[in-house]
């Protein structure tokens, strides 16, 4: 892997972390449905951080976490977790879905989301600075 490749994979994972930063600072006060758009959002840019991370180029201009994850051939695991999260890009930007889809929400169901966004985080750090330490080799 090219040391450009991870630093720019480095710059999606810090965005990334921004964003579930808010998603955790929205859920304290329990504003759901934006912890689940930021959650989503932060998964979106971990995801397009391991893409680069492949040396695959340039992320698509896409927000579907479960195509991106497919075509980065993610542990199946997850993909099901993807699909949940998917809606939330759209849905929490309009009017007419916000009351609908905040009442689908729980806290638990909320926190869940979050533990498991944390795993994947955590997974692209991880792999990062793998890859950074095999580079500097």
């Amino acid at each position: 892997m090219k040391l450009k490749s991870i630093e720019l994979a480095s710059r999606w994972l810090e965005i990334a972390k921004e964003d579930f930063e808010m998603a955790q600072f929205s859920f304290e006060k329990a504003k759901l449905l934006y912890c689940s758009f930021h959650l989503q959002q932060s998964l979106e840019k971990t995801l397009k951080g391991l893409y680069v991370s492949f040396d695959m180029g340039q992320p698509p201009y896409i927000h579907d976490l479960a195509r991106l994850a497919d075509e980065l051939t993610i542990d199946a695991k997850y993909m099901a977790f993807f699909s949940e999260l998917n809606p939330f890009y759209i849905k929490a930007r309009y009017p007419d879905y916000k009351r609908l889809v905040s009442q689908s929400l729980s806290k638990n169901l909320v926190q869940n989301y979050l533990l498991q966004g944390k795993e994947v985080i955590k997974w692209l750090e991880d792999r990062l600075l793998e890859l950074s330490k095999s580079s500097s080799n």
